[in-house]
C-alpha cells in the first residue's frame, strides 16, 4: 500500500492474514488499508484475515487494475512510460497534491495546489506543452 501506482495479476492472492495466526497487521497496515478501501471493507479483510484475488482488489480500489498474469510488467512498464512522458514538474507536484490530500485538511490541499499550479504556468514545460498542444504536436519536455 505504499506504493503510488499497483498493477497485479487477476490471479494475485492479497491480504492482512495476521489475525488467523494471534497478531495484527503491523507497518501501517491498519491505517492505511481503511483509507485504500473504506471503512467497512477494511473492517472485514482485516478482521477475518480472509484473501482477495487481485481482480477483487482492483474492483475496491486497493490496487490501480488488474491483468492477466503474463501481462503484469508489461502493463506496468507501459503505464511508467506514460507517466515519463509527461511534463516532469507537473507531475512532481500532482504527486505531491496528491500525498497532501491523504494527510491534510482540503485546504492545504488546496492551498498547496494553487501554489503549484501557478508556479508551474512560469516553466519551460508549460510553455512548451501549450505551443505543442496548439501546434498538435507532442511536446517536449525539459524539466525546467
Amino acid at each position: 500500500m505504499l506504493a503510488d501506482i499497483i498493477v497485479a495479476s487477476e490471479e494475485a492472492r492479497i491480504g492482512q492474514p495476521e489475525v488467523t495466526v494471534g497478531i495484527m497487521p503491523g507497518s501501517g497496515g491498519t491505517q492505511r488499508l481503511p483509507k485504500a478501501v473504506g471503512k467497512f471493507m477494511a473492517m472485514k479483510m482485516l478482521l477475518t484475515g480472509r484473501w482477495i484475488s487481485g481482480l477483487e482488489a482492483s474492483r475496491i480500489g486497493l490496487v490501480s487494475e488488474a491483468v492477466d498474469d503474463a501481462q503484469v510488467e508489461t502493463r506496468a512498464i507501459e503505464i511508467a512510460r506514460s507517466i515519463a512522458d509527461n511534463a516532469p514538474l507537473a507531475t512532481s507536484f500532482a504527486k505531491e497534491a496528491i500525498l497532501i490530500a491523504d494527510d491534510s485538511a482540503l485546504e492545504v490541499g488546496l492551498a498547496f495546489e494553487h501554489k503549484s499550479f501557478l508556479s508551474l504556468t512560469a516553466t519551460d514545460d508549460f510553455k512548451a506543452g501549450v505551443s505543442a498542444f496548439l501546434d498538435k504536436k507532442k511536446p517536449q519536455f525539459s524539466g525546467r
